[in-house]
């Protein structure tokens, strides 16, 4: 008779497998190993240990004068549960009304093949006892009488203690290899586990997967843009020829949506690892810049939002605008109607009625014509004022660069500071005397004065030869700002848009730029930009775009704007230069 078991590690063996002995007792076996590594070693069906155990189960059956008419296997499970398929069904069979089913025995090797949890060895005893099925060790004096009995109840506490014992032990090290860097388990896609030998010792440890590590970096580049989706992204992927490893589980398929988004929110490919919720520096090296990283997060949070699904399509504006009214995310959508196909912008936080803002859709003829508008009117330098924009920067180089070895001095000094404090805080959560909870807390700030820090002390870092080269840079764009936007496709005109405004903001204005709230035909776009740092601290060297520059009609402030209207030593992240956005 075979029995089908619930799950695929589990085996129960049908009696017509096993040669039968004339007797009167009936008797099963049950065969366990703990890993899956240990079934298939040798690349035997099952590796060494589980034949072994079935050789002497058998042959203890011989003695008690006893027929195997079941065998049980759980390959690849541990012993701390009793949630195991085949130890269940055994359970089952042992209870059964059936005569064909039940036991008097349950043979095994050793007794922690069985249980190695002194609650579950007392539930077994319990429900042996009930089925009136006897236990029986190979290894062990276990047996019915009472010496048997406390054997068995010393026996079962002492695998307990073996098993808890083991299981510290084992998070003690995982917590040690944490606090060095070291990597838990398999490497992400992109890289590979090694194993060397070094003074006659194995060394485990991690490298760069030189075929796929290049396929990795491209794709949080690109998907950093904002314009690709996943499934985009995946087929993109699939189409290089990305790969995953092939092991004995997995035969190199191309990634799944689901298995590239969690490689996108993977921390692993900036040098971190994560060690139970808490993030830690890790020893390998990294593939990706942390701020490309940190604007995948911020692209797949954007994308949470319900009822946004506009980041499906394309246009050199998307990201470069925000509410006028509201100050929230502007989506882009087409719409079929009479006549065609009509391209517009909306109001995300109208369209998920998150917000009560009343923005009207807007066609994206009027949106565009707005930005070439503001475009020609703010990003635009004269000959004269380049002249003196190129004057006033050369001297603040000069300043600058004599003042940088004091900035590098002081960066580099809280950065060791900063960097202590975090490891002390790592240190204190594997020590059991912070919890997780305050540990990211705590980390998000030292992080961010990290990120600070480190900025500050690569921008001091520059050389002169290389300010001046971005700033003749920015120049000429300035000088030819409207035009090249123009002629530029939409990839660079956004890039432009990102580099010389913040985020545009839109609005819907009557004759009288009056705020309507329904769309109307007559009515008209009006944008406003407010310039990023680096550009505003460019024009701000010719002092004619600072706070008493004119404004237009259009020039209407919102929520976020006034970063243009700053003077150079506020702009300036010394305090002191604009030199420093250069960089």
């Amino acid at each position: 008779m075979t029995i089908t078991t619930p799950a695929t590690a589990a085996k129960v063996v049908p009696t017509s497998t096993i040669t039968p002995t004339v007797t009167t007792k009936r008797a099963a076996i049950y065969l366990r190993v703990s890993t899956p590594r240990q079934a298939r070693k040798n690349n035997e069906a099952e590796g060494y240990s589980i034949p072994q155990q079935r050789e002497y189960c058998q042959r203890r059956a011989r003695e008690l004068g006893a027929e195997v008419v079941r065998e049980y296997v759980d390959a690849g499970e541990t012993a701390r549960t009793s949630d195991r398929a085949a130890l269940q069904q055994m359970l089952t069979d042992m209870q059964s009304n059936d005569a064909e089913v039940t036991f008097d025995y349950i043979i095994v090797h050793k007794l922690d093949r069985l249980i190695r949890d002194r609650s579950d060895d007392m539930a077994l005893l319990i429900a042996m006892k009930k089925a009136r099925t006897e236990l029986v060790s190979v290894s062990e004096a276990v047996d019915a009488s009472p010496a048997g009995q406390l054997l068995q109840g010393v026996m079962a506490s002492i695998n307990q203690y073996y098993s808890d014992n083991l299981s510290l032990e084992a998070r003690k090290g995982m917590a040690q290899k944490a606090r060095n860097g070291g990597t838990h388990g398999v490497a992400p896609i992109g890289y590979l586990n090694t194993l060397s030998r070094e003074g006659g010792q194995e060394v485990k440890g991690i490298a760069v997967d030189t075929e796929r590590a290049p396929h990795i970096t491209w794709a949080f580049h690109t998907y950093a843009t904002g314009d690709w989706s996943i499934s985009t992204l995946a087929e993109a992927l699939d189409a290089r020829g990305l790969r995953g490893r092939v092991t004995q589980k997995y035969r190199g398929t191309p990634l799944s949506t689901a298995q590239l988004h969690r490689m996108l929110k993977n921390p692993y490919y900036t040098g971190k690892i994560v060690y139970q919720g808490v993030v830690m520096d890790g020893a390998h090296p990294a593939i990706i810049d942390p701020f490309i990283w940190q604007r995948c997060q911020d692209i797949l949070a954007d994308r949470r939002l319900a009822g946004d699904r506009s980041w499906k399509l394309s246009h050199a504006l998307k990201g470069c605008l925000i509410c006028g009214r509201c100050g929230g995310r502007i989506g882009y959508g087409k719409s079929r109607g009479q006549g065609g196909v009509y391209d517009y912008f909306f109001c995300l936080g109208r369209h998920t009625g998150r917000t009560d803002c009343d923005l009207p859709y807007i066609s994206m003829e009027k949106v565009e014509a707005a930005v070439r508008k503001e475009w020609r009117r703010r990003a635009r330098l004269t000959p004269t004022e380049l002249a003196e924009a190129r004057r006033n920067a050369t001297a603040q180089l000069d300043a600058y660069v004599s003042d940088s070895e004091t900035l590098i001095a002081q960066q580099t000094s809280r950065l060791a500071v900063l960097n202590r404090r975090k490891q002390k805080l790592i240190d204190a959560y594997l020590d059991e005397t912070l919890s997780p909870e305050d540990v990211k807390s705590r980390q998000v700030d030292v992080n961010r004065e990290i990120a600070t820090a480190t900025h500050q002390l690569r921008t001091a870092e520059e050389g002169r030869a290389v300010l001046y080269e971005r700033l003749e840079t920015v120049l000429a764009a300035l000088e030819h700002a409207a035009t090249i936007y123009d002629t530029a496709n939409d990839d660079i005109k956004r890039r432009l848009n990102q580099a010389i405004f913040e985020p545009f903001q839109i609005d819907l204005l009557d004759d009288h730029d009056q705020r309507v709230p329904e769309a109307q035909n007559e009515a008209h776009c009006a944008v406003t930009g407010a310039l990023t740092a680096p550009a505003a601290a460019v024009a701000a060297l010719v002092g004619r775009r600072g706070k008493n520059a004119p404004h237009t009609a259009n020039d209407k402030p919102g929520p976020d704007q006034g970063s243009h209207d700053k003077t150079p030593g506020q702009l300036a992240l010394t305090g002191g230069s604009n030199v420093n956005y250069l960089a």
